[in-house]
């Protein structure tokens, strides 16, 4: 026999049923309140969720399959089979995009240095006009707002693409003080090494040293590495200068003066001013000469330097009339 029992619009159905193997047909049964509760509990009863037997409301005969249970607090309780363990919720995962449409990965400051590198790329190709974030963005398969993380505007790219340029000079003239050449050699290659990567970057030394770049940006980490590079090159203007004899306070002059001898010597250049044409010059011949001839001035010394200009330098000027050093004890 088998005790069904289910909710049904706030009752529970309880029916009652012969086995098959007995007969074809179910059967009636009187069952009574005790036997209902003693069903209750095997195995075999098919329960909804938890109930309980009054007695009050039972009605059970011969002629009835069925009796109605109310729902009450639990004192007698049909036991229900044991739920199932609730498993815990599957993480919910984001659909992988596929590899043409997923952002690069780029370490902590990578994305960054991406894009001053390839900004600088674009810079020497097209030129600042056709610069933008971005392009920039595009052409690096990151997302248009990716770039503005790391800069403001246009404007602060193209300063980092300039500060980019002059590490890469200081790090040539690094190079160079490296090599322990004598004083000559040693500033002859220093001032080489920037009309050489003036030739090798035309568009990028425009931007380092001209006046596009706004002065809010110079002043920061423009103006920092291009001092590392200028220390390297003043310093080895400062050794051969003291071995030649000049004094100390000459010696910002002397710098300076070199500086503008080999800033002009690249800026004609790449203006495409010099040589010029009827002149038949070779070019790298006219470089060396250049350079050789204001080092060559600066190897003659503060004697015959004063001896020279002292007389034509007008009053108020006297300082750049160079004075001899004193004698070394």
């Amino acid at each position: 026999m088998a005790l069904s029992i289910r909710l049904c619009g706030g009752f529970a159905m309880v029916t009652t049923a012969t086995a098959p193997s007995f007969s074809n047909r179910i059967e009636p049964m009187t069952i009574s309140f005790q036997e209902i509760q003693a069903l209750a509990d095997d195995n075999t009863v098919n329960t909804a969720p938890v109930i309980s037997v009054n007695p009050d409301v039972f009605r059970g005969s011969m002629g009835s399959r069925s009796a109605k249970l109310t729902r009450t607090q639990p004192h007698a309780m049909a036991t229900a089979s044991p739920k199932r363990a609730r498993k815990s919720p599957v993480p919910h995962r984001l659909r992988q995009l596929p590899p043409q449409l997923r952002e690069p990965a780029y370490e902590k400051g990578g994305l960054r240095n991406a894009l001053v590198e390839e900004g600088r790329k674009m810079f020497e190709e097209n030129g600042a006009m056709e610069l933008s974030l971005r392009a920039l963005a595009r052409r690096l398969g990151v997302s248009e707002a990716a770039p503005s993380r790391h800069f403001k505007g246009k404007e602060e790219l193209l300063a980092a693409i300039a500060v980019s340029g002059f590490v890469e000079l200081a790090e040539q003239r690094k190079g160079i003080a490296a090599q322990n050449l004598p004083p000559f050699a040693m500033a002859r290659e220093m001032m080489l090494s920037y009309v050489r990567f003036a030739q090798a970057h035309s568009g990028l030394f425009d931007l380092m040293t001209g006046p596009r770049l706004l002065r809010e940006f110079v002043r920061g980490d423009v103006e920092a590495t291009s001092n590392i590079s200028y220390s390297f090159f003043a310093e080895s203007v400062f050794s051969l200068a003291r071995e030649s004899g000049w004094p100390e306070e000459q010696m910002h002059y002397l710098s300076h003066a070199a500086w503008s001898m080999e800033h002009g010597v690249a800026a004609l250049i790449l203006a495409d001013r010099i040589p010029r044409t009827d002149s038949n010059l070779d070019l790298e011949a006219m470089i060396d000469f250049s350079i050789n001839s204001f080092l060559v001035a600066v190897v003659g010394g503060p004697h015959r330097f004063a001896e020279i200009c002292a007389p034509i330098m007008p009053k108020g000027r006297e300082k750049g009339a160079a004075r001899p050093a004193p004698a070394r004890a």
